[in-house]
């Protein structure tokens, strides 16, 4: 069992879905758990559907809360309803940090901080995408005013990550993050054993030929065109 006083983070993703995001989010605690009192807040909730109950059962195993925010619609007070409870739970487990995954989750610990929360807090974010923001600008530039006064460290998935949300900073006339509280933590990707050689049964005359999953929009990175 974990000790109480294992450092106490708060991870906030959107939901538990499919994503990228909730799944570093959860591969982190996977990694770290002995280590990290981990406890999560979707602000979605659990999606009923396999993928969701999947990533329910992998935080169950290693007895990790999951805390779910609103079933209502964004406009119709989802959004304030999942920020009083999100204030409410930090209050009560008083995390050192909280982690936040992508807008969504960020908009939602602005409307926690814009309530009252702890001034000892610790911010984290994590910047999955190359184009913050796309169409909530307003919006957005609301949420980075609320990091910046939580002096929230940057992490991107990648440089260009970093450097789209110095790009949004930059277009709507905001202080950009310092580079000295923003780092660069590529995702990892599973192959089995690492410790084991790796078979190379490709010809040394044949092109290498890499295949990136993803969806096909610019905040994920695109830059090619179909036919290249």
């Amino acid at each position: 069992m974990r000790h109480p006083a294992y450092p106490r983070i708060l991870h906030v993703i959107t939901h538990l879905d499919m994503g990228g995001a909730e799944n570093v989010a959860i591969s982190l605690a996977e990694k770290l758990y002995t280590e990290f009192n981990f406890s999560f807040f979707a602000v979605g909730g659990i999606a009923d559907n396999p993928v969701g109950q999947a990533m329910a059962r992998r935080l169950e195993r290693l007895a990790i809360p999951v805390h779910s925010g609103t079933a209502l619609d964004f406009k119709k007070g989802g959004a304030v309803q999942a920020g009083l409870k999100l204030r409410q739970l930090i209050w009560q487990t008083r995390p050192e940090v909280v982690h936040l995954h992508t807008e969504i989750p960020e908009t939602i610990f602005a409307v926690a901080s814009g309530l009252g929360l702890p001034r000892d807090l610790q911010v984290l974010r994590t910047v999955h995408n190359s184009k913050l923001w796309p169409a909530w600008g307003a919006i957005g530039r609301m949420v980075e005013g609320r990091l910046r006064a939580a002096q929230a460290m940057s992490v991107g998935v990648s440089a260009a990550c970093l450097q789209g949300l110095w790009e949004f900073q930059a277009a709507h006339r905001l202080p950009l993050t310092p580079k000295a509280m923003t780092q660069v933590v590529y995702n990892g990707v599973l192959t089995g054993d690492p410790r084991g050689p790796i078979e190379r049964t490709l010809s040394a005359d044949r092109p290498v030929r890499v295949l990136f999953a993803g969806r096909l929009e610019p905040q994920k990175g695109w830059t090619c065109c179909l036919s290249c």
